[in-house]
């Protein structure tokens, strides 16, 4: 409205002028029209230099201009008084009008000023982002770098960590070895002290023999003489026992007798009963040391007469009456061998092989315990044993034995003429070229079908292989059951079968964490198996 009747502002130039100014600065790229908050430092120093622009000077100037009390005009001027008049009647209607422009000029400035200040708190803020950015990216930097630091610190110790860990395994390996052989030096110690011990115990009985041997001449002379009295003596003791076995029998009639009128005594009948056996026992025991003196006798009758030796180089090996005596020790008792055995009498029926024609052989049958169950059972069989005295006691039980030796026998049967063959505790004894050849021929005279069954002390229990095994000196190995197993097979056999025998009746080590099994497993193992095998059918 002033600017309209102020004839020294033309507005519309004015406007044309601001107009022309901002697009300059837009085309030089000096300030950028945004919504919001400045975004760089050159919209900060645009705001700053505001005031000293020359469109912000144009514009307060021609407000200050407005705000002038209005001169005579050039156009008025020519009326004299009455353009004065005019004037000023003009001035004092647009006096409220000025100080309005005056005010409202001074509250444009004000707010200017508030621009820039609060421009400059902008750019300061500006700044500070500016700077925390920075701080924030160097930050994250660094962090980014403890991290990967950290990382590889990580993968350092976790490689550390595999090598410490492989280093404690590898120790306690050694050390686990090292415990085994110390295990081992302890038990070569132990069998060497053993074997020490067994030698001299040898060598003490050699110096016995050898002084004994002086005498055999006359011994065997008197044994002569005596012969006629022993045997009667024999017949004496086949009587008396012949009549203790009628008592014993007479006596369990007249126990059963009794025991159907004093059933509710059940404890006086056991007693009886017990009784009874013990008392058989007795006559058995009795019976079987006459039987065995009487073997060692014709044994010794019937060997030739030997120049007594000069001193022995060497321990000789033990011979036939030494050998009976640690078998007679070590072996068991005749119940306790008898019923180990019985085992084995459902696999020779079930093989349907053994006949007159093709009979069982026994290889090295002992005491003949199996050879005598055989005959009870009424099972064709005979036995080679090499043991003379051995193979007498036998004899005098009336069983079938050879003084031979065993792969002679076999190569001079005919093939397919043996219906099984058994063998306990035997193959230990022999040579590996001497078992080897056995296998073979026992594999050719044997009928289709027919078996073998072979027990042996089972080296898995390290108390066998590391010393009751060596309680006979005639022992010359152990043999384990997959070389036993990998012969038989090589050799022809089929249908191996491995039979765990005579397990310790408690533990070596109680209880059951995973230690006392895995040393029950070395240490209480089944003392002895047995391999069956059989030949092809075809």
């Amino acid at each position: 409205m002033i600017l309209n009747n102020n004839p020294a502002i033309d507005v519309d130039v004015l406007m044309q002028r601001v107009r022309a100014e901002a697009e300059q600065l837009r085309s030089s790229g000096a300030i950028e029209f945004r919504r919001g908050e400045p975004r760089n430092l050159d919209d900060v120093r645009l705001a700053r230099s505001l005031d000293r622009h020359q469109v912000v000077a144009n514009l307060l100037a021609g407000a200050d201009n407005a705000n002038l009390r209005i001169d005579v005009p050039p156009r008025l001027r020519p009326f004299g008084p009455l353009g004065r008049f005019i004037t000023r009647v003009l001035n004092y209607l647009f006096k409220r009008q000025r100080e309005y422009n005056a005010n409202l000029t001074s509250a444009t400035r004000e707010l200017l000023a508030m621009q820039i200040t609060i421009g400059e708190s902008v750019a300061r803020s500006i700044e500070d982002l500016h700077g925390l950015e920075r701080y924030r990216i160097e930050s994250f930097r660094e962090f980014r770098g403890a991290i990967d630091e950290f990382k590889s610190q990580l993968e350092g110790l976790n490689f550390a960590h595999h090598h410490t860990r492989l280093a404690v395994d590898e120790a306690v390996r050694s050390i686990g070895e090292q415990n085994d052989r110390l295990a081992q030096t302890d038990s070569r110690v132990n069998f060497a002290h053993e074997r020490v011990d067994s030698a001299e115990a040898d060598i003490h009985a050699i110096s016995a023999r050898l002084t004994a041997l002086v005498e055999a001449d006359q011994v065997r002379a008197r044994a002569v003489s005596a012969l006629p009295g022993l045997a009667a003596r024999l017949e004496g003791v086949h009587e008396r026992t012949e009549f203790a076995h009628r008592r014993v029998d007479s006596a369990e009639e007249t126990i059963g007798s009794l025991a159907s009128h004093l059933a509710p005594r059940a404890e006086v009948r056991l007693q009886i009963v017990d009784s009874a056996r013990e008392l058989e026992k007795k006559i058995g025991e009795t019976q079987e040391s006459l039987l065995r003196s009487l073997a060692v006798l014709r044994s010794e009758m019937l060997a030739p007469a030997r120049p007594l030796p000069a001193a022995p180089a060497a321990v000789p090996e033990a011979d036939d009456a030494v050998h009976a005596m640690i078998a007679d020790r070590f072996r068991g008792s005749r119940v306790d061998i008898d019923e180990r055995l019985a085992i084995y009498l459902p696999i020779v029926r079930a093989a349907k092989t053994v006949q007159k024609k093709s009979p069982l052989l026994d290889a090295g049958p002992g005491r003949g315990e199996w050879l005598a169950r055989l005959q009870e059972e009424k099972i064709a069989a005979f036995g080679v044993e090499t043991n003379r005295i051995l193979a007498e006691e036998c004899r005098v039980q009336g069983l079938a034995v050879e003084t031979s030796d065993l792969l002679a026998v076999l190569r001079s049967r005919a093939a397919a003429s043996l219906g099984a063959i058994t063998a306990f505790h035997v193959v230990e004894h022999l040579p590996f070229e001497y078992l080897v050849d056995t296998l073979r021929e026992s594999l050719r005279v044997l009928v289709p079908g027919g078996v073998v069954i072979f027990e042996t002390p089972d080296p898995r229990n390290l108390v066998v292989a590391s010393q009751t095994f060596y309680l006979d000196p005639t022992h010359l190995h152990p043999v384990p059951r997959e070389l036993l197993q990998a012969l038989l097979e090589g050799v022809g056999f089929s249908g191996c079968e491995v039979l765990e025998l005579h397990p310790p009746e408690h533990p070596l080590f109680p209880g059951d964490d995973d230690l006392s099994v895995r040393l029950n497993a070395v240490f209480s193992h089944p003392l002895d198996y047995a391999l069956v095998a059989r030949a092809p059918r075809s």
